[in-house]
């Protein structure tokens, strides 16, 4: 392909060494000469067609060459800049510091054709093949992340998918073990199945939360919230789930009520999270222990304590990220990806948490440390008078669901509350219901 394509600057005051890189170089190349740099980089800056190469004679003023070379490397961010060769008086060799400061070349005077034409054409052919680099390493981040991104649609697809039959199936299961006609065997045996199937679903609920962390959609509610009340809600449904093998947790919450700005349920998620790891890898008949304590600089500290089968120190340092605990008794089951999520909750609430052992079968605490709030949820500003045994009268309800299931348990829960209960499978359906209703 003819050179004829590439354009060269030329910046430089001599009209003798003007004219001989004119008449050297225009037989191959497009070449433009500037006696200052003014016009040189005003051309520069505005100019389309990018030039290929520029030749900058520093042979009376280095520092003028200098300042031309700045103006042109600050520009790198926002355009690729061509290869930059400075012409100087012949001294033996191109003085290192040129080469420091980041000009790609130097060219001695005198100089001849050969010189000339074979600097030029190998810093140009420099420039493409490291531009054509750059090119398929842009393409290839594009390919991966457009491929990280499909992978995070399909996990949240599926995970979707896989969670939506689970609500109905809870809703039924919890509707049938407030049977009291209800055979013990039977009921054992739906409480079993509910557990199982509510742990399928908090590793679905894990799976939604990883990919909606790697996306940066994960949404934090902030407000003031009671510590202590989130982690007696959490022990209460602990212990609701009945799993009589495990380790009792005791809770140590005597310090006065202690308030952070925080989404209850994602907090609430975390340490249900730590609780039922202490429970599974707690010891039989010693206690898991929950502590809530003050803690430097005006923070609070929640420490989970178990007496289990420790960590050993080499994991320590990795416990929480996804596959750092591998080969650990916490990756023992599951997924791994629950002190993952812990980590970025609590992180997400400008706070931390650690991990202590003193190794194998020693046991194992951790701490969330979390900044304290002076201020105070709005149920405990204007508390409202509790109505004991409130009575609510039968009300008509329009439910609005596509998922035949889901909509047939909550027709017979909302039925069984007294309610009327209008059905629409579709939105047009519903707001015909209205209508006539």
């Amino acid at each position: 392909t003819s050179r004829k394509r590439f354009r060269i600057g030329v910046l430089a005051e001599n009209s003798s060494l003007q004219d001989q890189i004119v008449e050297i170089l225009s037989r191959d190349y497009q070449v433009e000469v500037f006696v200052q740099k003014e016009p040189f980089l005003t051309e520069f800056n505005e100019e389309k067609e990018e030039f290929d190469a520029i030749l900058v004679d520093v042979t009376k003023n280095r520092e003028e060459g200098y300042v031309v070379l700045d103006a042109l490397t600050s520009l790198r961010e926002s355009r690729s800049i061509p290869p930059i060769i400075f012409i100087d008086a012949r001294t033996g060799i191109c003085p290192v510091e040129y080469l420091d400061r980041g000009v790609d070349d130097c060219l001695l005077t005198p100089f001849t054709e050969s010189e000339l034409t074979l600097r030029v054409a190998s810093q140009i052919r420099q420039s493409k093949v490291m531009q054509s680099i750059l090119n398929n390493e842009r393409a290839l981040k594009k390919m991966a992340l457009g491929a990280t991104n499909d992978k995070d649609s399909f996990l949240a697809m599926l995970a979707h998918e896989l969670r939506t039959p689970l609500a109905p199936i809870l809703m039924l299961l919890e509707d049938n073990l407030e049977d009291e006609a209800l055979s013990s065997d039977v009921s054992q045996s739906l409480k079993a199945i509910f557990g199982a199937i509510q742990a399928q679903a908090f590793i679905i609920d894990n799976l939604l939360d990883m990919v909606k962390m790697w996306k940066g959609k994960l949404v934090i509610s902030k407000e003031p919230v009671e510590i202590q009340k989130i982690i007696r809600q959490v022990v209460s449904h602990i212990q609701e789930e009945g799993d009589a093998g495990a380790p009792k947790i005791e809770m140590n919450l005597t310090l006065e009520k202690r308030f952070v700005m925080g989404d209850s349920v994602r907090l609430g998620q975390v340490i249900r999270n730590l609780l039922k790891n202490a429970t599974k890898f707690g010891r039989i008949g010693k206690s898991v222990e929950v502590y809530v304590e003050e803690a430097e600089n005006e923070s609070t500290r929640i420490k989970v304590v178990d007496h289990g089968i420790g960590i050993l120190p080499e994991q320590l340092s990795k416990i929480f990220s996804i596959k750092g605990g591998e080969g650990s008794h916490y990756m023992s089951t599951g997924l791994g990806t629950g002190l993952f999520i812990s980590k970025e909750l609590i992180t997400h609430h400008s706070g931390r948490i650690e991990a202590f052992s003193d190794g194998l079968n020693q046991g194992s605490t951790f701490v969330i440390t979390l900044p304290t709030t002076n201020q105070r949820p709005t149920d405990e500003r204007s508390v409202s008078p509790v109505v004991e045994d409130e009575v609510y009268e039968s009300a008509k309800i329009l439910l609005v669901e596509d998922n035949e299931t889901i909509q047939m348990v909550m027709n017979r829960t909302l039925s069984k509350m007294k309610h009327i209960v209008q059905v629409a499978g579709t939105v047009s359906n519903a707001l015909e219901i209205g209508r006539l209703w």
